[in-house]
């Protein structure tokens, strides 16, 4: 499979203001809603066509799903889904058309609005994101700095076309367990951390050397590959699952899909509606004297 990402601006993404007052977002919660910055992320399969794929431009969301070629990815048969179509009503056929594989389009502040309603916190204002004092992230970078200097090592394999090939190479189990040591100390000072962090099985860590490929480019890091079958402890030099990561500040600009469904508002609740009223259909409430007699 193959996942593309894509994010594009008038201006370097640290000088984009509605980026820097987003209330603590950070990744992908950062860039919804952000007006100046459009991005992209389509997954594919074996094929040219997108499974699915999300845009934002301007804005404005745009979604798209292949709802049989993610079933043929998962092993399961889309007749399911198919058969929800015909059982949508003529007021809700935004949602049949999201279901062939249409271009559907909404309101990134409309859909997080929703999800609000959703969990009971219509009109919350979103509260700030927990900060770490500088400190703290110095603490941090310091112990990574230290594991990763004692334990990685870096060799030069020559070229790769016109970019120069490193190869990172470290003992995967004392890795996992310096990094445990080191990190343990300072979870508590990391908000969602609190907790003490799990502790591993280093047993199941394979007991040998792993390596990814790094390939850079005029200083900038354009592809990082990894095979995940150095993790399984029984896989054999035959064996490879590699995952490969590409990046690129060539890319074209993110563009709005055309012929795109806008969905409203009145779509949400509609659907909303008919789950509801499917759920009681189902029976699902019992009666206390019910309860009883199964008792």
């Amino acid at each position: 499979m193959r996942l593309a990402f894509t994010v594009s601006a008038d201006k370097p993404l640290k000088d984009v203001e509605s980026l820097k007052s987003t209330s603590g977002g950070t990744g992908l919660n950062a860039l919804t809603g952000a007006d100046a910055i459009d991005f992209g992320l389509a997954l594919h399969g074996k094929g040219s066509s997108a499974l699915a794929e999300i845009r934002q431009v301007g804005g404005t969301a745009y979604a798209r799903v292949d709802v049989d070629g993610l079933a043929g990815l998962v092993g399961e048969d889309a007749s399911e889904l198919r058969s929800m179509e015909s059982e949508l009503p003529p007021e809700l056929k935004v949602f049949k058309e999201a279901l062939q594989g249409k271009w559907i389009s909404f309101d990134s502040k409309l859909m997080e609005q929703f999800t609000n309603d959703l969990g009971g916190q219509a009109g919350a204002k979103p509260s700030a994101a927990p900060s770490v004092d500088a400190d703290t992230q110095r603490k941090l970078l310091d112990a990574l700095g230290s594991v990763l200097s004692r334990d990685v090592t870096f060799e030069e394999k020559g070229r790769q076309g016109d970019a120069d090939r490193i190869l990172i190479s470290a003992p995967a189990r004392t890795l996992v367990r310096d990094l445990e040591k080191a990190l343990t100390p300072l979870a508590k000072q990391f908000p969602g951390l609190d907790k003490e962090l799990p502790t591993s099985s280093l047993n199941e860590i394979p007991d040998r050397q792993v390596s990814a490929e790094l390939l850079i480019k005029d200083g900038v890091i354009t592809s990082i590959g990894f095979d995940f079958a150095q993790l399984v402890p029984k896989a054999t030099s035959d064996d490879h699952m590699v995952v490969k990561l590409s990046l690129s500040r060539e890319a074209a600009a993110v563009q709005a899909p055309t012929g795109a469904v806008a969905l409203t508002k009145k779509d949400l609740d509609g659907m909303m509606g008919m789950m509801v009223a499917g759920a009681d259909e189902t029976g699902f409430d019992f009666e206390e004297d019910d309860l009883a007699a199964q008792s």
